[in-house]
């Protein structure tokens, strides 16, 4: 079955062409409609006045039946058509009506009469008509609201499912910024946070709608809020504030440092980031173009509200989500200086080796999350060592064999330790194999190559480094040049040799590995 597509003509009808009808063919349909009516009901009427001329009676009926066509035509038909029909019924109204009468013996009251009953038709048809058109106005206007309302709807639902697939501050804002500047059709969006102590606005996130807005070298800049009058005014009264409108000299008087971060804009919407009460931030939406062609008014304003609203709550989310990444990171790291204060020797050692482990992993190109789990597997990778003897730990000759084989056992309690804890498995085997060797000669399971989690390889290197360069109750640290050089040394043996070159990379101290290397001891030993 071929599907008829349905198109709205100018005046709220439907073309059932699929396509905007010409002017032509819509004078062709209201003069075929119009014909068909007025042939239907006029044809009737003419004959019965015709036939009924000798009656007063029957023809003061047949006179009230004219207003059937034209209450037809005005129910069915378009306006013009519909006067057309009423132009119609006038001249049948005429034709039949005439030729039983004189002009003389019509008279003067006859003729108004006669007029009068054509202006009735008239007002009858024209009236009739407009006051139908009228309604079919309303009611488009109607449907225009209510299609407005779920576009808006199905915004708002869009922006809340956008702005909460990430509980990034930085993500959740740069999509915030993206879906209001394509929302209202502006020139860009800017979105500033306050710092901690409220002195100055940070751009953490901007979409430019046009090419020629540049935001790169404004991205992370700060500005004194006291520079930015209307930013505080927003922040201040946590309403909205309008800048410039019809009064466009007002932005050209600003400030220099408002005005160049609003890119000269000639109308700007301010709304304030407000999360829990507290304003955090101004999100700003600026019109490049004149108000006349594109006003900022209060339909564009309430539905930017509406968005910045729901972007608020996803901020809320990201801050209290990063709030317990942070309490959650700080437990860890004081776990593990609670471990290394266990023995001198190691203080810091296990913040150390995080560190070094989050520069072997940038190099290595890992993501935000990635890096972050393996910064909490460098501070948590001798959390085994708690329940190895102090006098063990702190033993300033060599071990005994006993005392080695004691503390070989540190990667499985470490293990025992973390595994009721919910925490990724990525950071649980990083901690239980870094101590295995590339040759597989390692502990506790004799892992070989890529069998060794690429995260424990990379604490490996890490963790020997630190304790190679860090002074040990049984020797003196070796200086940053003898630890390089042993790390070579134990390329493809007991490292990577790819986690080596990567983190020497990071060092600035990349180099070919086919160097003499001179004053090594043998020290390549994790801490």
């Amino acid at each position: 079955m071929n599907e008829v597509s349905l198109a709205h003509s100018p005046d709220g009808h439907l073309d059932h062409t699929g396509s905007e009808a010409t002017p032509l063919r819509r004078w062709r349909s209201e003069f075929k409609g119009a014909s068909v009516a007025a042939a239907g009901a006029l044809a009737v009427l003419i004959a019965l006045e015709l036939a009924s001329y000798r009656s007063n009676t029957a023809q003061e009926l047949i006179f009230i039946g004219y207003f059937i066509p034209v209450a037809v035509a005005a129910r069915f038909l378009r306006v013009r058509a519909a006067i057309l029909v009423t132009a119609v019924t006038i001249t049948a109204y005429f034709l039949a009506f005439i030729p039983h009468y004189s002009y003389a013996s019509l008279g003067a009251e006859g003729i108004i009469e006669v007029g009068a009953r054509c202006a009735l038709f008239a007002a009858t048809g024209i009236g009739l008509s407009l006051f139908r058109r009228s309604i079919i106005v309303e009611k488009e206007r109607a449907l225009a609201a209510e299609h407005e309302r779920v576009k808006r709807l199905k915004l708002m639902v869009d922006v809340s499912k956008t702005v909460t697939s990430s509980l990034k501050i930085e993500q959740v804002l740069q999509v915030l910024s993206v879906r209001i500047a394509q929302a209202i059709e502006a020139s860009f969006c800017m979105v500033a946070l306050l710092d901690q102590h409220g002195e100055n606005l940070k751009v953490v996130a901007a979409h430019p709608v046009r090419r020629d807005i540049e935001w790169s070298s404004f991205i992370g800049q700060s500005l004194p809020l006291a520079d930015l009058p209307d930013f505080e005014r927003a922040i201040s009264s946590r309403e909205m504030v309008i800048v410039g409108g019809r009064r466009e000299e007002v932005c050209k008087v600003m400030p220099l440092p408002e005005r160049s971060i609003m890119h000269n804009a000639k109308s700007v919407l301010l709304f304030p980031l407000v999360v829990s009460d507290i304003a955090r931030g101004v999100v700003c939406i600026g019109e490049q173009r004149s108000w006349d062609r594109s006003p900022m008014d209060l339909e564009r304003a309430d539905l930017c509200r509406a968005i910045v609203n729901q972007g608020a709550v996803a901020v809320g989310h990201a801050l209290t989500h990063e709030a317990m990444e942070e309490a959650f990171a700080g437990t860890i790291k004081s776990l593990a200086e609670t471990i290394d204060a266990k023995d001198p020797s190691t203080r810091g050692h296990s913040d150390w080796v995080s560190k070094y482990a989050l520069m072997i992993g940038r190099a290595l190109g890992f993501s935000d999350d990635d890096l972050e789990m393996l910064r909490f597997a460098g501070y948590l990778h001798d959390i085994g060592k708690i329940g190895i003897p102090d006098e063990v730990l702190g033993k300033p000759q060599q071990l005994s064999t006993e005392e080695w084989r004691l503390m070989k056992k540190h990667p499985i309690v470490s293990s025992k330790i973390l595994d009721p804890v919910k925490l990724p498995d990525v950071i649980k085997e990083a901690v239980r194999h870094h101590h295995e060797r590339f040759d597989g000669k390692g502990y506790p399971y004799g892992l070989s190559g890529e069998a060794i989690p690429l995260e424990a390889r990379i604490l490996a290197v890490a963790d020997a480094f630190e304790a190679m360069t860090s002074d040990r109750p049984y020797r003196k640290a070796l200086s940053d040049e003898q630890a390089v050089a042993e790390l070579r040394r134990c390329c493809g043996s007991q490292f990577d040799p790819q986690v080596v070159e990567y983190f020497l990379r990071a060092l600035g101290r990349s180099s070919s590995f086919e160097e003499d290397v001179e004053g090594t001891t043998g020290f390549a030993q994790a801490g």
